[in-house]
Parts: structure tokens; sequence; C-alpha cells
């Protein structure tokens, strides 16, 4: 596939946009999402979100039209395949009929997509078995995910959940570095609304946790503590006025979001006796809260680093990185 040189990832609080090379990232945006716009991950106002979406890349002179983004995990399906080898064309036909488990017998109401991430063959290298990590989302949502960018100005040309882009940034990582090939991989996403622990065997997607705390309870502790609105309570952590991140009722949430991650984790090497994980990359808003990554080195004893580790070359552009692997990695399929 071409480069896509735009990635968009709105998120709960933060909308992040990345304009990429293949090797390079030439641009990192985020900006704080409209209150109420987008609530339990979907999109209220597609309208709204579009006037938003221009209005930010004007503010930011983002150029260009080729978009991919990033859809949430409630409006999509994603399975890990295993099938004979065959042709695009043939894929088509047959990659409706794996997730026929999930939808039923609406399957001709979706829309499919996949990556190759293995390929067998027999002694004479002719292909035998394909690994495929595939999608399922509704053509309805992608109509509206594609009239809501070409409003803004943007023209879509892939639409992904955030598996695939994190898949893509190992694998291309793996590609540049490749002693770490095959290894296994953990991304802990600290947002807003959730924390979301993904595992991947090299770059093959094996399971995601989703904890239903996220930053927004940090911010419900200052509201609660300071007397003042859940709002002004963010500007405040992102700020950490007053020092409020040493709050004993800020540690509390710490504390309390780091044992669920430590479980997490725990509960993935109970059911894979073999595992070998001894590497967590660390993504989202909660990477600006130096005292929240102390309370989760105390409870996760794994080797923690930025996922901008992972991620291609960002001169100058270092703090915001963890806060936009999604987008990066959309636009590196």
């Amino acid at each position: 596939m071409k480069q896509i040189p735009i990635g968009i990832d709105i998120g709960a609080s933060e909308v992040k946009f990345a304009v990429c090379e293949r090797d390079f990232i030439r641009r990192l945006v985020t900006e704080p999402v409209p209150e109420d716009l987008v609530k339990g991950g979907k999109i209220v106002s597609t309208a709204a979100m579009a006037s938003f979406l221009k209005e930010t890349a004007a503010k930011y002179k983002i150029t260009g039209r080729r978009c991919a983004i990033i859809i949430p995990d409630s409006l999509s399906f994603t399975r890990k395949l295993i099938m004979p080898a065959m042709t695009t064309e043939q894929l088509s036909i047959n990659l409706p009929y794996e997730f026929r488990d999930y939808l039923g017998q609406d399957k001709n109401k979706y829309v499919y997509d996949y990556t190759v991430i293995g390929m067998s063959r027999d002694e004479d290298g002719k292909p035998l078995q394909m690994e495929l990590m595939a999608s399922a989302a509704e053509k309805s949502t992608i109509n509206e995910y594609k009239q809501m960018l070409l409003q803004a100005g943007f023209k879509l040309v892939l639409a992904a959940p955030e598996k695939f882009a994190y898949s893509a940034l190992i694998r291309n990582y793996e590609r540049k570095y490749p002693e770490n090939r095959g290894r296994e991989n953990c991304i802990i996403d600290l947002g807003h609304s959730a924390i979301r622990v993904h595992i991947y065997m090299g770059a093959v997607y094996e399971a995601t946790r989703v904890i239903d705390i996220g930053g927004a309870a940090i911010d419900a502790a200052i509201a609660d503590a300071m007397n003042v609105d859940e709002h002004m309570a963010r500007v405040y952590k992102l700020s950490n006025f007053n020092n409020c991140l040493d709050m004993e009722v800020c540690k509390a949430v710490y504390r309390t979001i780091a044992v669920e991650i430590m479980r997490a984790i725990n509960f993935y090497d109970y059911n894979n006796p073999g595992s070998k994980l001894e590497m967590a990359y660390l993504c989202g808003g909660g990477t600006r809260n130096r005292q929240f990554l102390k309370q989760i080195k105390e409870y996760v004893k794994l080797e923690l680093r930025l996922i901008e580790n992972i991620m291609p070359a960002a001169p100058d552009l270092n703090e915001l990185a963890a806060l936009c692997p999604a987008a990066v990695g959309i636009t590196q399929q």
C-alpha cells in the first residue's frame, strides 16, 4: 500500500494527528476534544467532529488529504486467523465466513480488512498457509467516518482498530532491529476513560485486557479534593497545580490502576506458562504523570519503557510521541 501521510486517532479527551513518512515522523499534534463530543468511545455528533477536525488541521497547518483513522474497538471486531494460502480475490469471498460466529447472518452489512502477518511454505517455496489479523466493521460506520472526514477536508484511505496500528509499529521495529523479532511485547495504554493492556507475540496480536478506570478517575479525585469541576481538575492535573498529583487521593487512584495492570499481566502469564514477557511499552496521556508512572513501576515487574522506543524517528517531537502511537502506526500499514 502507498504510504498514507496522515494518521488520526480520536480519543476520549484528545484528538491526535500524525504526519508521517515511512521511517520518519514529520509532525505530531494533540488537541483537547470539546466536552461531551466523545462519549463511551463513540462520536456524539459527526458534524461537530468534522468541524473540530477541520479547525484543528487549519490551526496547525496540516496539509494533505489522504488519511487513515483509528476506529474504536466497540465499533469493530478483530480476529487472528490461519487460512489456506489464497489470492486477494479469494480472500474477499472467504473472509466474511470467518466472522460468522460474531456477525450471524448479517455479514453482508460489514466491510472487512486484513494484514498478512505470516506465511508458511513448502520445500519449493510454494505458499501453503497464511496467518492474518483481520477486522470487520459495519459499512454504515465506515461510511459515517468517510463522510465526516470528507467534511473536514480529508479523504479516508484506511480505517482500522488500534490493534493494527500497534502491530505495524512492532513489525517495522522488528524489520529495523531483526534481533528483536518474535519477542513478546506488551503495550500499556494509559488512557483517559480506560487502561488497555495489549499483548503481542512479535507483531502478532494475542490479547487485550481493558481496565475500566483511567485518567478521568484522577480528574474526579482532584475535583473532589479541591472543590472544582472535573474540567478544571484536568487543567490542574496537566499542570500539577499546587502539587495536586502528590495528594493522597491521587496516589490511591494510581495504586488501584497499578494493581489492575499487574493483575492483567499475571493473568496472561498464568494462562501462558511458557511466556517470556519481560518488557512493556507505555503510551497515552498517563505518561505525562511521573507520580503515576512511579506507582506503576512499583507494582508491574517488567522493564518499562515509553513507546517512542519502537516508533519511527521523531526529532524534537519526543514529548508528544507517547501520546500519538496509534495515529503514527495506522500510517505504517
